[in-house]
């Protein structure tokens, strides 16, 4: 998908977002330097999932996609990607000309998520979570 659903915390994200919200370029998932991780490719149920250096969240964070970034000095950061969303809006009962007016469909908007940003310095992404 090219936007990721908020309530999945955006683990669906399969668009090709690169940059970090502090715009640090991604390190590739396939690499180990600058920085040493868990996260391989190989290891995914779907090999593409952590393709080149996109902005994924392969551990289920609750602030959604991030990576690695190919600055020695800052290890991950999260990305701005766009989020899916799904919202019911409800339509009068008549319409103008007095016509009944069925319930109205679930309409898919694209927005825009903003996860937090690290403040005064850069934040550590552990390289194994607890579960």
């Amino acid at each position: 998908m090219e936007c990721g659903c908020p309530l999945l915390n955006q683990v669906d994200y399969r668009g090709d977002t690169s940059l970090t919200e502090s715009n640090y370029v991604c390190q590739r998932w396939d690499t180990q330097s600058p920085h040493k991780h868990p996260h391989q490719p190989e290891n995914q149920a779907d090999t593409s999932y952590l393709a080149e250096n996109y902005c994924r969240n392969p551990d289920n964070d609750p602030s959604g996609p991030w990576c690695y970034t190919n600055d020695p000095q800052v290890r991950f950061g999260y990305c701005s990607v766009p989020t899916c969303g799904a919202f019911v809006t409800k339509r009068p009962t008549l319409s103008p000309t007095d016509a009944p007016v069925t319930d109205a469909p679930v309409t898919e908007i694209p927005t825009h998520s903003l996860a937090p940003s690290p403040v005064n310095g850069t934040i550590e992404k552990p390289t194994v979570k607890p579960t």
